[in-house]
């Protein structure tokens, strides 16, 4: 599960400046009456904005190392969010679309890591998130050592695997260089490379060929530009001859 909450913090400073002349569209205006439940303590006297912006700085600021060690304490926050949320819009006429646009894009990005609808209530994603960190707390972490006839095994593998991999990749360049060398053939017979005109003249090309396989890489790449009609004779057999003269 991954929670994404960089530099919240900024974002909370926003939440406490309010202008009078501001208006929340309806978008943003879903402020709720909430049923706190019991886990929260007695919240009567207390400034619940205030109190859940504490709240979610702490756990997903503060304590933002830990949140996969403690997933339990990272759903709890999740509620506070909640009611940070709503206690941001309770009053929409002092407030305009920008001071809430992050949170509110916040709140829905961790009602959709849970499954929550983005759109379900408050008071029903609270009690999830609040369900949900419960059962997380019944469990423990574990932590399960390797033995150590397993970590040489998988070292083994891997070095047998990585030798696997050369092999393959020698396997390839060795039938690349053959299906150059059984092309020439074919190409000779044209006269296109060297204009051999007897059987002898043409195996001493070949064994040219077999140690210099670049060089019929670059005739036969000139002879596709020129059955292509991408360059004229006159170029060809200029550029021919720079590739013979290069090479021998």
């Amino acid at each position: 599960m991954k929670i994404k909450f960089i530099f919240i913090f900024i974002f909370i400073l926003m939440f406490y400046s309010f202008n009078l002349s501001a208006q929340l569209s309806s978008k943003y205006s879903t402020y709720e009456e909430i049923n706190y439940p019991t886990i929260f303590g007695n919240l009567e006297f207390v400034n619940l904005q205030r109190k859940a912006g504490q709240e979610v700085v702490f756990r997903f600021v503060k304590k933002q190392h830990s949140l996969d060690k403690y997933p339990h304490k990272a759903m709890l926050a999740m509620a506070w969010l909640e009611i940070l949320y709503n206690e941001m819009v309770k009053r929409p006429e002092t407030k305009k679309d920008d001071d809430v646009e992050n949170l509110f894009n916040i709140r829905n990005q961790m009602r959709k890591s849970v499954g929550l609808d983005e759109n379900a209530s408050a008071q029903d994603c609270i009690d999830r998130f609040i369900l949900f960190s419960k059962l997380l707390g019944f469990g423990k972490l574990e932590i399960n050592e390797i033995d150590e006839s397993i970590s040489e095994r998988q070292k083994v593998a891997n070095n047998l695997k990585g030798s696997i991999s050369k092999l393959k990749k020698k396997y390839k360049e060795n039938i690349y260089e053959e299906n150059l060398i059984s092309d020439k053939p074919a190409v000779l017979s044209e006269g296109d490379i060297n204009n051999a005109s007897s059987v002898n003249d043409q195996k001493e090309t070949n064994q040219i060929l077999k140690k210099n396989p670049k060089y019929f890489e670059q005739l036969s790449d000139l002879k596709k530009l020129y059955d292509l009609n991408l360059i004229d004779e006159n170029e060809y057999k200029n550029k021919k001859k720079e590739i013979l003269d290069d090479n021998f």
